[in-house]
C-alpha cells in the first residue's frame, strides 16, 4: 500500500515538474532578450527603431554589430545627465576620473593615466564627427544635442587613432525649417547659475540654430588658511550651426564651437600654514 502510494506521489511530482518547465520554457520564449544594448529608458517603443551612427552611418541600432549604449537628448534630460562625466549613471563599463586639470574616461577598465598637454585620450569623444584632441576638451557640457552613443571596445578601423578603449559620439541637432526654442534656468547650492537656450530656424534652402550655455558655481571647499570657497567653476559655450540644402541630393553644413572653461579643482589642496613636504 505504502508503495502504491508513493509510486503515486511520485508520477504526480513528475507530472507537475513537467507542466512548469513547459510553462517556463514559453516564458522564455516570449520575453525579449536583454543584451549589451541601450538601458531600459533610452530603448525605442513598440513598432519604432533607434537609429546611430556608430559605423559612420545611420542603421538601426540592432543591426549594430557593437556593444553599444544609446541615449537621446530627452532620455539624457530625464535622467539629469548635465555633462560627459554624467554619462556614468546611465552607460554602464563608462567611468569618470579626474586628475589634475583633465578628466580621463575609461571604458571597461581600459583608459590612460596621461594628463599632459600632448597626451591624448585612449576613449574619444567625437562632435558630429569631429574628433576632440585635447583632453580637456572632452568634459563637455550639453545643450543642443540630439543624443549619445557610447561604444564599447576598439574601435580603431572605424574611427581610427586613439579608440583602443572605445568611444563616446555626440550628436548635435542638424538645423531644419521648422521653428523651435527652448531655453532653462536653474540655481543650486553655493551660488550655482546655469543658464541654456536653443533657437533653431529657417526654411528649405537655408537652416540655422543656436546654442548657448552659461554656468557659474562659487565653489563649494573650505580654504584651511582662512581664504574663500576653492573648487569654483566657470563655463561659457556658444555653437551655431548653419545649413544649406543645395540639392535634393546636395547639401552643405558649417558649424563652430566655442567653449571657456576656468575652475580651481586642480589647486583646491593646500597644505596648513604652508607645512609641505619640502619646508
Amino acid at each position: 500500500m505504502n508503495l502504491r502510494r508513493n509510486r503515486a506521489l511520485a508520477g504526480a511530482s513528475i507530472f507537475a515538474f513537467s507542466i512548469f518547465s513547459l510553462a517556463s520554457n514559453a516564458a522564455a520564449q516570449q520575453a525579449p532578450a536583454i543584451g549589451d544594448g541601450p538601458a531600459p529608458s533610452t530603448r525605442a517603443a513598440e513598432g519604432s527603431d533607434i537609429i546611430v551612427t556608430a559605423q559612420r552611418r545611420e542603421e538601426r541600432l540592432q543591426d549594430v554589430p557593437i556593444a553599444i549604449t544609446a541615449i537621446s537628448g530627452d532620455g539624457l534630460e530625464t535622467a539629469g545627465i548635465q555633462s560627459t562625466k554624467d554619462l556614468t549613471q546611465v552607460a554602464p563599463s563608462l567611468n569618470f576620473t579626474q586628475s589634475s586639470f583633465s578628466p580621463q574616461p575609461t571604458i571597461r577598465g581600459i583608459g590612460t593615466r596621461g594628463v599632459s598637454a600632448g597626451d591624448e585620450s585612449i576613449v574619444p569623444v567625437y562632435i558630429d564627427g569631429v574628433y576632440q584632441p585635447f583632453l580637456g576638451s572632452i568634459a563637455i557640457d550639453f545643450n543642443n544635442v540630439e543624443r549619445v552613443e557610447v561604444l564599447k571596445g576598439p574601435q580603431s578601423a572605424l574611427l581610427g587613432r586613439n579608440s583602443t578603449g572605445g568611444a563616446i559620439n555626440i550628436i548635435t541637432f542638424e538645423p531644419n525649417a521648422t521653428p523651435r526654442f527652448k531655453a532653462s534656468a536653474s540655481y543650486g547650492s553655493f551660488g550655482e547659475v546655469v543658464l541654456k537656450t536653443f533657437a533653431n530656424g529657417g526654411n528649405d534652402f537655408f537652416a540655422a540654430n543656436f546654442a548657448v550655455l552659461y554656468s557659474d558655481d562659487n565653489g563649494y571647499l573650505t580654504d584651511l588658511n582662512g581664504g574663500p570657497k576653492r573648487g569654483d567653476s566657470h563655463s561659457f559655450a556658444i555653437r551655431p550651426k548653419f545649413r544649406f540644402n543645395l540639392s535634393d541630393a546636395v547639401s552643405l553644413t558649417l558649424a563652430a564651437n566655442h567653449v571657456e572653461h576656468r575652475d580651481t579643482l586642480a589647486t583646491s589642496s593646500q597644505p596648513i600654514d604652508g607645512n609641505t613636504s619640502a619646508r
